[in-house]
């Protein structure tokens, strides 16, 4: 922890704290252990036999403890912030709280995501936004690649991630995420300040558009590996009577709602048209067959998501359709 009372029950900041005087937790009371040093983040430690929440709470890093303390130094004395505040409504201590209505949260160890949910829904409950910043991600050639949990840390409703590195004090936002796979999204990245954190991001619309062929043919060759006879995407284009043909047109688009997917758009669009084959295609149905990715912050109707992905869909091959029929004549 960063901060600690003084014995005029003041909060002191440790990178101002004296080693001369006796500091208490601001929860517990509990005498502080002052810990400087040329490489590591000035800190305050309980004691081992501290039996206090913010001890019990969560293990920080030196990476999480830099991170904290360079937003804490950029933005006191400019804006009202707080560090390490025990919220008693809701048993939670954010990082960092600014202007009493924002919360930021770096967490740069996976964390089990229902326990992810309902600490953003805590904050949620107290009408406070809540930023969750990562660690660096694996970018490339405007391809990202996440774990799930790297994943839940995208904020579904603009789009974007946050990641920052302490070391090179690098703050990084993927703006226009899109899913292609379970692991796999396109994105734009963009350096900001901590300034941009407390601007609202100009969310862009997100275009429907195909995968390419060689996608398409990765990911096929990708679920043959799996030598399963029940490997679903393979199983479906057998009964579809697709699986020894050529990729058609209408198999393999991403549509906006994708992002909300953890089944492929292969296999979904895959099984729409061989229900509407049957002509038994159901939406109800065809919510159940969906996996749907988790995100920290989970306000959104799964059934209008499936909705409005088939509608998207139905929408491009509708314009296929048009695009056909003014080539032919």
């Amino acid at each position: 922890m960063l901060m600690g009372l003084n014995d005029h029950n003041q909060l002191v900041y440790a990178q101002h704290a004296s080693t001369e005087q006796i500091y208490r937790c601001p929860e517990c009371m509990g005498e502080l252990i002052l810990r400087k040093g040329k490489h590591t983040i000035h800190h305050f430690a309980h004691k081992s036999n501290s039996f206090c929440l913010k001890n019990s709470y969560k293990k920080e890093s030196i990476a999480h403890l830099a991170s904290k303390h360079h937003i804490y130094s950029y933005f006191n004395n400019r804006i009202p912030i707080d560090m390490e505040y025990y919220l008693h409504e809701i048993d939670q201590i954010p990082d960092i709280i600014i202007n009493k209505s924002i919360v930021i949260e770096f967490q740069y160890s996976p964390i089990n995501l229902e326990l992810l949910v309902s600490r953003s829904e805590g904050f949620k409950a107290l009408n406070m936004k809540v930023i969750w910043i990562g660690k660096e991600v694996n970018f490339n050639n405007g391809m990202l690649k996440l774990s799930y949990f790297e994943a839940a840390l995208i904020n579904h409703e603009d789009r974007t991630l946050i990641t920052y590195n302490p070391n090179s004090k690098t703050l990084i936002r993927y703006e226009s995420i899109q899913s292609i796979d379970q692991h796999l999204f396109i994105a734009n990245r963009k350096v900001i300040s901590w300034d941009d954190l407390l601007v609202k991001v100009n969310t862009q619309y997100a275009h429907s558009y195909y995968l390419t062929d060689k996608a398409y043919r990765t990911y096929i060759t990708k679920c043959r590996r799996n030598r399963s006879v029940l490997e679903p995407t393979l199983s479906l284009l057998y009964q579809a009577g697709l699986i020894h043909q050529n990729r058609r047109e209408f198999i393999g688009i991403v549509v906006p709602e994708q992002i909300y997917f953890l089944t492929h758009c292969i296999t979904w669009q895959t099984y729409i048209y061989y229900e509407m084959q049957k002509g038994t295609f159901c939406i109800g149905d065809f919510q159940k067959f969906i996996k749907f990715r988790t995100f920290f912050n989970m306000n959104y109707s799964e059934r209008e998501i499936v909705i409005n992905a088939v509608s998207s869909y139905l929408e491009v091959i509708k314009q296929q359709a048009i695009s056909r029929a003014k080539n032919s004549i």
